[in-house]
């Protein structure tokens, strides 16, 4: 107690500078170290983002490729279904035509034949003939009285 006594407020401030000052020095040297840590994770952190940036932008280029040969390839389709399209017409009037001349051997067979078919229920039939209309009119419409 006589070492405390005889310190006077001088030395006290002194040795309490000094422990301020290592303390101080430290925590510096704590907080350098622990920036330049954290200044290496951002560095780290941003060269892993600039990878995947890189590898996204690679990821892009090959789906615009993919799309303008997918672009290609519906144009090829669409040419195909086309074409397709004007050979089922062709074919779908083919077999109209040969439907309508169809129709009209059925239509010449069922008037030769309609008092064969029709005479067994003892219908007096006279002459059968057919109902055609020769001439039209302006709008396309068979006279009343041809």
């Amino acid at each position: 107690m006589t070492k405390n006594v005889s310190e006077n407020r001088m030395d006290r401030l002194e040795r309490f500078l000094e422990e301020f000052s290592m303390t101080f020095a430290k925590g510096m040297a704590d907080m350098k170290s622990s920036q330049e840590k954290i200044m290496l994770d951002i560095k780290s952190s941003q060269d892993r983002i600039d990878e995947q940036i890189l590898a996204l932008k690679a990821s892009q280029d090959r789906t615009d490729e993919q799309i303008l040969a997918l672009k290609a390839a519906q144009e090829i389709t669409d040419k195909q279904l086309r074409a397709t399209d004007a050979k089922l017409e062709r074919i779908g009037k083919q077999l109209a035509d040969q439907g309508f001349v169809q129709g009209e051997t059925a239509e010449d067979l069922f008037y030769r034949n309609v008092k064969g078919l029709f005479g067994p229920f003892e219908l007096p039939l006279g002459r059968v003939r057919r109902k055609w209309c020769v001439g039209f009119d302006k709008e396309g419409v068979c006279p009343e009285n041809w």
